[in-house]
């Protein structure tokens, strides 16, 4: 091997230690402090919601009510996402959008979502269900009147009403809320290393393969 290959070797194994320390580690660092933010968090009522402070930091869990108007199918807030061919030529689903509005949630009484830019994560339902694997083809998916719902976010004066402006909304409990998270923590630690672990052999093997020509 030579000293540009060797050099150009030892760089790519660099490249997959940084991201797997990077990309995977710290993502999953970061993702496991949420999950546990989310469990510190009690949920409230509508009534814990009313006498709450402005801008104090809120979880509320409850069930979408069915004043909420549905803005696509049974779907109160959807992603909609489209089949087509990546780099590789294999089929993947690539978000197109999402839609969202604010929400009316039941929790011993009723609390108003006050916001519609917070971020969707999960789904109660997907429709269609299955796939057909035909490039174009759409899917939706979102959540849905009579289901619960876990949102986060800080409390708001919206007249003479206190609401939250949600950060989140989780389509689930704040347990599954919080099992979700820490999943996904433990996935994003073994991604980053696998990465870790490739990138440390393919440097290893630089190394070696210097001290084998060395030999020479």
């Amino acid at each position: 091997m030579t000293i540009g290959n060797r050099i150009f070797t030892i760089l790519f194994g660099l490249v997959f230690v940084v991201m797997g320390v990077g990309g995977g580690f710290f993502v999953a660092r970061e993702t496991q402090q949420q999950a546990d933010r989310i469990a510190q968090l009690d949920p409230l009522s509508a009534s814990a919601v009313a006498q709450a402070d402005h801008g104090q930091e809120v979880l509320v869990e409850g069930v979408i009510s069915a004043d909420n108007p549905t803005l696509y199918r049974n779907f109160v807030a959807y992603r909609e996402e489209r089949l087509e061919h990546d780099g590789d030529d294999d089929l993947t689903w690539r978000r197109l959008g999402t839609t969202t509005q604010p929400l009316r949630l039941e929790a011993g009484g009723v609390i108003q979502i006050s916001n519609q830019d917070y971020r969707l994560n999960g789904s109660h339902v997907t429709s269609p269900s299955t796939s057909r694997n035909r490039p174009g083809e759409l899917r939706y998916s979102g959540i849905v009147h009579g289901r619960t719902v876990t949102a986060i976010g800080n409390i708001v004066q919206s007249g003479n009403e206190r609401t939250v402006n949600a950060h989140v909304i989780f389509a689930g409990t704040q347990e599954q809320f919080i099992r979700s998270q820490r999943t996904g923590s433990f996935i994003f630690a073994c991604v980053g290393g696998i990465f870790a672990t490739f990138g440390v052999l393919i440097i290893i093997h630089a190394f070696r393969e210097r001290r084998s020509s060395e030999a020479v």
